[in-house]
């Protein structure tokens, strides 16, 4: 065999391995963004007493809220703070069941949203509400909503219920507020809105327990490690190319 001819396969042969290293590249950093991110969770939307919340820790049934035109700016019960800038009405049917008083209802409407948080700022885990509004209608109503968390939003979306339904937000990650507002066609906030709402539950999140020791790093560990290997990987091609 020629000289030329060693050379040459030897140095494919040995140029191999930083090229695998390349190819699978994109994979190690495709599963350690997933580590990274595992443990992020969504809030997601429920129907049906129990679908979200599981045990209430606090409650709200609005029973005080027999009057028309009290202010319900911020409105507590219950461990709750419920807001929205108006004043109530009473006496119509918004619930599909029938005229009633002693329900959360913004008379009126507006173009904002209804705001429920906790008073002492823990995060909620699970929410729901009997859902009704001000339209007299079920169909092409929609109920928008946004959760929050720590002044960022981590969930939003949008859906269709009836009136008198039970409806529910739960995120194992927690949330500090969830918005939320239902107008016909609606799909995001700033629309005509008239939601009301009635027997509100919520279940607390598990308070954090962090270790005097350890200090969370979401997910920043992983990526390092990570990283490292690649920079292995790297080397190790280099000095077989050499």
């Amino acid at each position: 065999m020629k000289e030329s001819e060693q050379s040459m396969k030897t140095s494919q042969s040995e140029s191999r391995p930083c090229g695998y290293g390349l190819r699978v590249l994109p994979l190690i950093l495709g599963a350690l963004a997933g580590l990274a991110f595992e443990g992020k969770a969504l809030t997601v939307t429920t129907i049906g007493t129990g679908s979200s919340v599981t045990t209430a820790d606090r409650t709200a049934t609005f029973d005080c809220l027999t009057k028309a035109f009290t202010c319900v700016d911020c409105y507590t019960e219950g461990g709750l703070t419920i807001s929205e800038p108006e004043l109530t009405f009473v006496g119509f049917d918004a619930f599909g069941r029938g005229p009633a008083t002693g329900f959360y209802y913004g008379g009126g409407g507006n173009r904002g949203f209804v705001s429920i948080t906790t008073t002492d700022s823990r995060e909620i885990q699970g929410l729901e509400f009997l859902y009704g509004n001000g339209f007299f209608a079920d169909q092409f109503i929609n109920t928008c909503w946004e959760t929050w968390k720590d002044g960022s939003m981590v969930g939003s979306g949008y859906f269709e219920a009836c009136r008198g339904t039970v409806v529910g937000w739960n995120d194992p990650a927690g949330f500090d507020e969830l918005r939320v507002a239902a107008g016909p066609y609606l799909t995001r906030f700033g629309g005509f809105q008239a939601v009301a709402l009635d027997n509100l539950c919520v279940q607390l999140a598990a308070a954090p327990s962090p270790s005097p020791h350890a200090t969370p790093d979401g997910g920043a560990s992983v990526l390092l490690l990570g990283l490292s290997c690649l920079a292995l990987v790297a080397a190790r091609g280099r000095l077989r190319a050499s």
